[in-house]
């Protein structure tokens, strides 16, 4: 069989090779050159019923036109390409177009108009990694899932994703979006199970729209320079496993009423101008029953720590796999469509974690005021003595006065 599909590659054009070969040919891992610009821009020779075309990989060059006249198709697949320049206007006018991944080419503008068109249905949309820039571009207003993240987008968020009244995951992360937070955000929380905003230049207060928020599992608004305080709306995020406000402007006492969120599992307030003491009674147990990474490193905190301050870090007492009731390896959000992603600090060198291993820990209290003697309960934390692929910690620094 790998005989036969090897000389099919040599001698067949593409313009005659059905479509299903190319993800089969792909499955096996053949290198793709055949497909070329000609050949793929071509309309002869593929059928005009397609359903799915699954071309991710090809080393394909340009938009292929033949698809502008696929009026049935439902999903289309052009990732990890090497096309370049405009998305054309035409594929947001295929009328069953439910799912499109154009993520991983080099696309740097939308042809044309910047407006949805209504007749588009599409549910999710994949941009992300490419070269886009100006205004983010929302084809649809039924989405569920849009990914723009790792491009050059720029102006402030569209509030045109409002609109979008079923989203499940929103990631606009590493872009150039400047402005405050759309308060019309706060309509898509019924649903929202994935708002990453990180890694931009968004500015103003960080808006207090969290009152229906009881779906929402991730929320990152890293990297940027919000300010103002921690919202208290957060406490309806009942759901919530990740939050990270990191490397912002966020003025504010230790949130420890978060402690009441129990599935909270990363908690990330490094780099901002947090303050004061972090237990207002001392005695009171620290909570968070499910916190397994803890950075607040950089901030204003100060004060001593009780000696049982992390006796109520039952994640990280545990000794053995995540008991958290999932087989994954890695934490995931929107029903396991969404892998999470964290930069933690280890001797003095930061690591960025793509995905987050769900038997991660870390703690970071490093760069505040603290004094007295590290808590003793520390030891209780059996998590943090695991093999060095588990375990990432930086010692906290204590100073005496």
């Amino acid at each position: 069989m790998r005989h036969v599909l090897w000389q099919l590659q040599k001698h067949v054009s593409v313009s005659f090779l059905p479509v299903f070969l190319f993800g089969f040919l792909q499955k096996f891992r053949f290198p793709l050159s055949i497909v070329s610009t000609a050949n793929v821009s071509s309309t002869s020779g593929f059928a005009s019923e397609l359903v799915r075309l699954l071309l991710s990989g090809c080393n394909i060059t340009e938009f292929p036109e033949f698809v502008s006249s696929q009026r049935d198709m439902l999903n289309l697949d052009l990732s990890n390409n090497k096309i370049r320049g405009e998305i054309p206007d035409w594929l947001w006018r295929l009328p069953q177009l439910n799912v499109l991944n154009l993520s991983h080419n080099a696309f740097s503008s939308f042809h044309g108009s910047l407006e949805g068109f209504p007749a588009t249905i599409l549910v999710s949309v994949d941009i992300s990694s490419n070269m886009f820039q100006g205004p983010l571009f929302v084809p649809s207003r039924y989405l569920r899932y849009l990914s723009a993240k790792g491009n050059h987008f720029s102006g402030e968020i569209p509030e045109s994703i409002c609109a979008s009244s079923f989203m499940r995951i929103l990631d606009l992360s590493n872009n150039s979006f400047t402005g405050s937070i759309p308060w019309c955000l706060r309509n898509l929380q019924s649903d929202l199970a994935v708002m990453n905003l990180g890694h931009n230049h968004l500015s103003g207060s960080f808006p207090d729209m969290f009152a229906n928020g009881n779906s929402l599992e991730s929320l990152d608004v890293s990297h940027n320079r919000l300010g103002g305080k921690l919202p208290k709306s957060l406490i309806n995020c009942t759901r919530l496993e990740i939050l990270n406000v990191g490397s912002n402007r966020i003025r504010d006492s230790f949130p420890l009423w978060l402690k009441s969120l129990q599935e909270l599992q990363v908690l990330v307030l490094r780099s901002n101008e947090f303050h004061g003491t972090i237990c207002g009674l001392t005695e009171l147990p620290f909570g968070f029953p499910k916190l397994r990474v803890i950075d607040i490193s950089h901030n204003q905190f100060l004060g001593a720590l009780p000696s049982g301050f992390f006796a109520n870090l039952k994640a990280m007492v545990r000794v053995g796999p995540a008991e958290n009731g999932s087989e994954s390896m890695y934490m995931q959000a929107g029903l396991g469509y969404y892998h999470d992603s964290i930069v933690l600090t280890n001797k003095g060198v930061q690591l960025e974690y793509t995905r987050i291993l769900t038997v991660l820990t870390a703690i970071d209290f490093s760069g505040n005021r603290l004094h007295g003697e590290i808590p003793q309960s520390i030891g209780l934390l059996k998590d943090l003595r695991r093999s060095a692929y588990r375990t990432t910690i930086s010692r906290a620094t204590f100073r005496h006065v």
